[in-house]
């Protein structure tokens, strides 16, 4: 089969925060599937939730606020940018209820894989350790939280913020049927 060169002049709309919550549920459903690094598939999972909101956030920020240009979205943080957006849409969430409840934990996890750094934990206690089980040893917070029932949890709820946001803002109520009608449009010449 031959080859010959093609001027292409193409023109696609990715729509990112489709992509990220596509890859939490792909690493969600990888966690589900097996005990072997499900830690590393829900830490995988909760890191692409938290990507996930920021990247909305940013998308519908732009699409509602003027002022929403790159250096601004920079400077905010993703707990202030929620602010924002919210008081623009005369949105009051409560913030003790899911589905917002889970923002300020996945975020508080999405930054303490961010700026990781090295923790020492220390417990002393008495366990009655059966043959073939190990000890269990203390865990840092986001180990705790390292699990597939909080990994499901914040990936539902980061999916329930997101569309209740996207009907406030009167975009309907399906924010992830994005990626299929994604434009593509290529000419070759």
């Amino acid at each position: 089969m031959g080859k010959r060169k093609l001027s292409v002049d193409s023109t696609r709309t990715i729509t990112t925060y489709v992509y990220l919550n596509s890859a939490a549920e792909w690493a969600l459903e990888q966690a589900e599937g097996t005990k072997e690094g499900r830690i590393y598939n829900c830490m995988s999972s909760i890191i692409l939730s938290a990507f996930c909101i920021e990247a909305y956030l940013n998308h519908i920020g732009s699409e509602l606020l003027s002022y929403w240009d790159d250096e601004v979205k920079k400077d905010i943080s993703v707990s202030n940018k929620l602010k924002i957006i919210c008081h623009h849409l005369n949105l009051a969430p409560d913030l003790s209820r899911r589905p917002f409840q889970s923002f300020k934990h996945i975020i508080k996890f999405r930054n303490l894989m961010a700026h990781g750094t090295i923790v020492n934990i220390s417990d002393q206690s008495i366990q009655t350790v059966r043959d073939g089980e190990r000890v269990k040893y203390p865990k840092t917070w986001w180990e705790e939280h390292s699990t597939l029932s909080f990994a499901k949890r914040w990936l539902a709820d980061t999916e329930s913020i997101i569309t209740t946001i996207h009907e406030a803002a009167g975009k309907g109520n399906l924010p992830f049927a994005l990626l299929e009608i994604s434009s593509y449009h290529s000419t070759v010449k």
